[in-house]
């Protein structure tokens, strides 16, 4: 195939006699084969729109569902006469520029078959873009309805008469439609555009390509922005063009060829080594990535996935709950891969898991609290909860120098009483660093995202965590997710996802609360991107199935720390909904979760449990095994203490509770009492500690 035929239509229409008016469909290869390269091919392309012009064959119409024959027949003529009509002014438009050759999608895309249809299994479908472009000019052909057509024939009269009003609404159906707007923007802008409309005995009225969108569509400086580009006077970045070209097409009327026709329209506004293959069974939001994969290597659709758009909006809906648009966003994911099922292949995004199990207090220390200020506030707990162990310590030994017929001296004497002014001390500077404490925002030694199912304020989350109210959590809740909808009535109205839920969402890096609404619970949270200081976080449900997150809610949050958090590749993140299993009921507003009341239960059986924990020893025989096991016992709740600092108790309990047991074991095994006595003094103060954390929580 010679490279002339490479741009031209496989198909054209070459007229045989201009008087007359008669035309033949020529295939393209084999005309050119019998008549030479230098054949001047140049043709017409005549746009139009199938609301306006009925152009099925004969066949088809047999084969289509009517409500009875005389429909029918008014349908078949009516295909007839358009089809006569857009012939006739496509010949005219080949005159006018003394051309030979007109394209006219019904003749010209055809099946393997080589026979001409108005509807078409063809690649060409979505090739026109390529024939507009190779076209010498463009005319386009407008008129009335089709179905007023119709009912105009079956009411036995003559077709709508043409009223020059009427030209603005009939260009404005032809605008509507998805695939007359690439055509506009890639037809040659060397010759104008011309206007043939029906009932109109005047000569077609020539127009430029850029008086058009004022015309012929309502977003009229949307469409200026594709048109300057394309006739480059300002050209757009590849990003940018396509997001110009999916606000422009999402809002176009289709007669659709697959559910990816959005995409291959746009698709068609960039040049051919950079268009996907087109697969009729890829969704829309599949054609779409690839797309943008080929072209901008993903970065706009790096921008999509974190805006929040309306609930149940679909894939291409570019509307975001906070107002920002997309050039605002910045990425801070990579889009790598498309797969099946709207599922694309997530690099470089940090998250983190959300705990739905319990909701554990939070340890004493926190991490705005200095080393000092921290070993104070731990220490000074610490003394003033073994005074009483202390004191007896302290007893016993004098009474031990009493035993041993020594004389205790003034300074032996002097120690309990130093000892408990120690204390005294300590106790006096405890109330002050927990007053210092509570000025600031305690900030946890490890960061954690606690889901809750139901709503719960923040005070109540704080209490359950931290003792009391301190009013260090804050509410984020965004206006489209409101608790109160008195004082938000505007919210009532709010569309809200099908079978969703309410949960609330402690998130105690940032120290917030947040109530969202799923399908499914969500169990991460990955960053997404960010924009004007903030930062864009989804919280994903996950399907263990096909390993697969899916998109439950977008959030906006203050920046985070990411490097706290875990960054993952090779995420498989769908924008799908998650495939789920109805609910009977939603938890009613205000009410104690599950995870809370499993945690009072959990304390109970604790502290029944720890009665048990504490054997009777004896210690007549062998006083000095007293002073062991009690220093042990001290010794093992600095550790408690310290410990306690830095980890939930939940994590501590099960491996002192173990240890214990193992220990019990072993003392019956080896029966050695002082290895045992130093060690069970150890975990006793350990576990008396824990037990006593979880009682005072």
């Amino acid at each position: 195939m010679s490279y002339y035929s490479r741009l031209t239509p496989k198909y054209l229409c070459l007229v045989k006699d201009f008087q007359e008016g008669t035309y033949e469909t020529i295939n393209v290869s084999e005309y050119l084969a019998e008549n030479g390269d230098d054949i001047d091919l140049e043709f017409v392309f005549v746009s139009y729109t199938r609301m306006h012009f009925r152009v099925a064959t004969n066949e088809e119409i047999s084969s289509y569902d009517y409500p009875d024959e005389r429909t029918r027949e008014a349908n078949r003529e009516l295909a007839r006469n358009d089809r006569e009509i857009l012939a006739k002014w496509g010949i005219d438009a080949a005159r006018r520029v003394r051309k030979r050759a007109f394209w006219l999608d019904f003749e010209c895309v055809r099946n393997d078959d080589g026979i001409a249809r108005s509807t078409s299994s063809s690649e060409d479908v979505y090739k026109i873009c390529d024939i507009v472009q190779a076209a010498h000019s463009m005319i386009i052909a407008i008129g009335p309805t089709a179905s007023e057509k119709v009912a105009s024939l079956m009411a036995g009269e003559q077709s709508p008469t043409y009223h020059r009003e009427q030209v603005t609404p009939w260009l404005r159906q032809w605008g509507s439609r998805l695939w007359t707007l690439p055509q506009l923007l890639l037809c040659p802008a060397e010759y104008r555009i011309r206007l043939y409309v029906s009932g109109d005995s005047s000569e077609p009225k020539a127009m430029a390509k850029r008086n058009f969108a004022d015309r012929a569509w309502n977003d009229a400086e949307a469409v200026k922005e594709l048109v300057n580009h394309f006739e480059g006077s300002a050209i757009l970045t590849s990003s940018n063009l396509i997001e110009a070209a999916l606000r422009c097409f999402a809002t176009r009327q289709t007669d659709q060829f697959s559910q990816g026709d959005i995409a291959y329209a746009i698709m068609g506004l960039f040049p051919s080594r950079l268009r996907p293959h087109v697969k009729k069974e890829d969704t829309g939001f599949q054609a779409f990535a690839k797309l943008s994969l080929a072209n901008d290597s993903g970065a706009f659709l790096d921008r999509l996935i974190c805006l929040s758009p309306p609930a149940n909006a679909p894939w291409y809906d570019t509307q975001d709950q906070w107002g920002v648009i997309l050039g605002e966003m910045q990425p801070l994911a990579r889009v790598r891969a498309v797969l099946e099922s709207d599922t694309v292949i997530l690099e470089g995004v940090h998250g983190a898991t959300i705990q739905w199990e319990t909701i554990d207090p939070e340890p004493y220390g926190d991490r705005t609290m200095g080393q000092f200020q921290n070993s104070v506030l731990l220490y000074s707990f610490f003394f003033c909860t073994i005074n009483p162990v202390t004191i007896m310590i302290f007893l016993f030994g004098s009474s031990l120098m009493d035993f041993s017929g020594g004389e205790t001296g003034m300074p032996e004497r002097m120690l309990p009483a130093g000892v408990i002014l120690l204390i005294g001390a300590f106790a006096l500077v405890l109330p002050v660093m927990l007053i210092r404490s509570r000025r600031q925002a305690k900030r946890p030694f490890i960061p954690r995202l606690i889901g809750i199912e139901g709503l719960m304020d923040a005070g109540t989350v704080e209490t359950y965590m931290w003792g009391s109210n301190h009013g260090n959590l804050t509410d984020v809740t965004s206006q489209a997710y409101t608790d109160d909808l008195e004082r938000a009535p505007e919210n009532q109205s709010t569309p809200q996802p099908e079978n969703s839920f309410l949960f609330t969402l402690v998130d105690t890096h940032v120290l917030t609360v947040s109530h969202v609404r799923c399908t499914t619970p969500p169990l991460a949270m990955f960053v997404c991107g960010q924009e004007n200081e903030m930062h864009r976080t989804m919280l994903c449900s996950y399907d263990w199935k096909t390993q697969t997150y899916h998109r439950q809610a977008v959030l906006r949050s203050h920046r985070r720390k990411l490097d706290e958090m875990r960054l993952n590749d090779r995420i498989r993140f769908s924008l799908a909904s998650h495939p789920t299993a109805p609910r009977d009921s939603e938890t009613q507003p205000g009410s104690v979760p599950s995870s809370t009341s499993g945690l009072s239960n959990a304390k109970t059986k604790v502290a029944s449990l720890s009665i048990n924990l504490f054997q009777t020893y004896e210690f007549e025989d062998q006083p000095h095994d007293l002073v062991n096991y009690k220093l042990c016992f001290v010794v093992g709740q600095i550790l408690s203490i310290t410990i306690l600092s830095k980890l939930p108790t939940n994590q501590v309990f099960p491996y002192a509770f173990l240890a214990k047991i193992y220990l019990y074991e072993m003392e019956a095994i080896y029966r050695d009492p002082l290895p045992g006595l130093i060690l069970q003094g150890l975990l006793d103060g350990w576990l008396a500690s824990v037990i006593l954390v979880l009682i005072l929580a």
